[in-house]
């Protein structure tokens, strides 16, 4: 196994690695849709990248996950009775895809070891047929789904790194290979600074006008649409801020920050909390 009880390109679904009953499991991006019965009727929480903004992401990106069931036993050995275990595992194949909740977390083990993980919404699946007696116990299901919040992300994650140098753009390389905007991270800035000022490569930015004393903070959450100096609570309306993607402040690859402020000491800092996120 590769890590976490997944191979390369395995796939779990709500907790249920496909691999374990099925034949050829393979995901597919950009499934525009497969045809098949309407499994959903309301839809999913408000997430990350799920409201639409004209121009951005007006659409959840959709995959297909499709599979031969398996009549083996899961561990891949044969099975005494292959008919009742392939009847187990259609069951538990197509189970992993009904959930408690409005999404299903969908995991795929990437080649360098990494989970990527995504919360999922089941949009339409071809249920298999059983087959006819004496024929080959074998049957192809299909699942098609979308995935409100737009991007995969690490499953290790948030990662935290912290800097110290202030009016200079710096590449926050701790969230390489990602490929995705960061529309969620989380920025806290550590005094003393006057005015701290937070922007990124496109002349967007965050701003504080006011002063943040020696040993406190002030924290931006981009998803909660937060600004919180320590001590005093929301200081939103001292806040200023320009976007150009609708979100409170957002990075592109190659994630460069620069984050300035006056009245800095050598004990002052700050850090970024984000998610490595993937198309």
């Amino acid at each position: 196994m590769a890590v976490d009880g997944l191979e390369t390109y395995d796939l779990r679904v709500g907790g249920v690695r496909l691999n374990s009953y099925a034949y050829n499991v393979s995901m597919v991006s950009g499934v525009s849709q497969l045809p098949g019965r309407d499994l959903i009727s309301t839809p999913g929480p408000r997430q990350d990248g799920s409201v639409p903004i004209p121009g951005r992401f007006t659409e959840p990106p959709t995959i297909g996950i499709t599979g031969w069931i398996s009549d083996r036993n899961p561990d891949g050995s044969h099975a005494s009775n292959p008919q009742i275990q392939f009847e187990k595992n259609w069951t538990a194949f197509l189970g992993a895809f009904v959930g408690q909740g409005a999404t299903i977390k969908v995991e795929r083990c990437m080649p360098d070891g990494s989970i990527r993980e995504a919360d999922c919404r089941v949009s339409a699946a071809i249920i298999p047929e059983l087959p006819q007696a004496g024929a080959s116990r074998i049957a192809d299901v299909k699942v098609a789904l979308d995935i409100p919040g737009i991007f995969w992300k690490d499953s290790s994650g948030p990662f935290t790194q912290s800097y110290t140098t202030f009016g200079t753009a710096t590449t926050l390389n701790f969230l390489s290979p990602s490929t995705a905007p960061i529309t969620d991270a989380k920025y806290v800035v550590t005094g003393p600074v006057t005015n701290p000022y937070i922007s990124n490569s496109a002349g967007d930015y965050i701003t504080y006008n006011g002063t943040v004393p020696a040993g406190q903070t002030w924290t931006v959450d981009a998803k909660a649409f937060t600004s919180v100096l320590s001590g005093t609570g929301s200081v939103l309306f001292q806040t200023s801020y320009k976007n150009s993607g609708g979100y409170l402040f957002e990075i592109w690859n190659p994630y460069k920050v620069t984050v300035s402020g006056s009245g800095t000491t050598s004990a002052s800092k700050w850090s970024v909390t984000a998610d490595k996120k993937f198309f």
